[in-house]
């Protein structure tokens, strides 16, 4: 699966301008720095993150999709069609369409 409730919740957390390093973004969401990574990882390999590494840490961003992504729920049209229509895809749009609505 793509976007898990914790995979969500890194990606929203990463959406921060300034982005967060991996302790950081651990302690922020209460994992472990592992976790943290994984997730940050998973998100990369997909394009929704990016990794700038600085001396012996490193900063996770949102790429432009990552963000577009929480923003609208939807991908656009950087994703295939194929990706588009995987079940764990539209779960993930789901759910952040309804923590979108949630906030109004």
């Amino acid at each position: 699966m793509l976007l898990g409730r914790t995979r969500a919740a890194v990606l929203d957390a990463l959406a921060d301008p300034s982005g967060h390093t991996t302790k950081q973004l651990a302690q922020r969401l209460n994992i472990s720095p592992t976790s943290a990574s994984e997730h940050a990882t998973a998100l990369r390999a997909v394009g929704l993150v990016t990794t700038l590494r600085q001396a012996n840490t490193v900063r996770h961003t949102t790429t432009p999709l990552g963000t577009n992504l929480l923003s609208t729920g939807r991908a656009g049209p950087s994703i295939p069609d194929t990706a588009r229509s995987c079940p764990a895809f539209i779960r993930a749009r789901t759910r952040i369409s309804d923590r979108e609505r949630a906030r109004q």
